[in-house]
């Protein structure tokens, strides 16, 4: 069930995206007098040179707009990276169930990690991580609450974070964006929060592809915007709500 990235450029990512929505003229303008850093370069340098773009898209794009093309930059990832989430929602075609059953698998694979000593996405698995993980209804791709699909991510360092007092610290612990992270202990402060709207489009994808319908999400808190935690909230279309809901 680990989501398979097959870009790891996400600089290249959302330029295309602008470029696509916006024409190339603007990418031209927003990088401007900057080096258009590679996907391997330091992330203190990544972070820099986001903060200054991120600056200059804030005023370039209105909120609609930004919220538009960096939710469909959304890693690189397409709906077809999640078709085994529509087959097996078919399974069902129940909303309640299908999220219980994904997260009961995340829940199930995170215990066989920790037995097995592996690593989660870069990250260890202890005791405290996985009660962590089965204390949040919400982590991973969310669950329904009345209309809406609400989601937490995960943690980047989840067991540095639980252990983590300071709150400024905590967030960078928080955040996996490798274009942002470094940014929130950073003196110049951290990049723009406009930047969260990828990770909004991560999870807009799995449930548009589970689903087979387009979906309107929004942000209610990250780790750029001073957040402990990335929060995204999904609204459910009436007609899903009558389909895919138990009354």
């Amino acid at each position: 069930m680990q989501v398979k990235y097959t870009e790891n450029n996400l600089v290249r990512i959302i330029g295309n995206e602008i470029t696509r929505q916006l024409g190339a003229a603007a990418w031209g303008d927003l990088t401007a007098g900057l080096t258009v850093p590679d996907a391997d370069a330091p992330p203190e340098q990544l972070c820099r040179f986001t903060r200054r773009v991120m600056q200059r898209f804030d005023r370039l794009a209105s909120p609609a707009a930004a919220k538009g093309i960096l939710t469909q930059a959304r890693h690189g990832l397409k709906h077809a990276d999640f078709a085994w989430a529509r087959e097996r929602f078919l399974q069902y075609n129940d909303i309640d169930r299908f999220a219980a059953v994904t997260r009961q698998e995340y829940l199930d694979e995170l215990t066989r990690v920790r037995d097995s000593g592996e690593l989660f996405y870069g990250q260890p698995i202890d005791d405290a991580v996985l009660a962590f993980f089965a204390s949040q209804p919400y982590l991973f791709y969310g669950a329904r609450e009345g209309d809406h699909i609400l989601a937490v991510a995960i943690p980047f360092r989840t067991r540095a974070y639980l252990a983590e007092t300071d709150e400024r610290k905590k967030r960078y612990l928080a955040c996996h964006c490798p274009l942002a992270r470094e940014s929130i202990l950073q003196n110049e402060g951290p990049v723009s929060k406009t930047l969260c709207y990828c990770s909004l489009g991560h999870t807009q994808v799995f449930w548009e592809a589970a689903l087979d319908t387009p979906l309107e999400g929004e942000v209610l808190g990250s780790a750029l915007g001073g957040d402990l935690l990335c929060r995204f909230k999904l609204k459910l279309p009436e007609e899903v709500m009558a389909r895919y809901v138990a009354r």
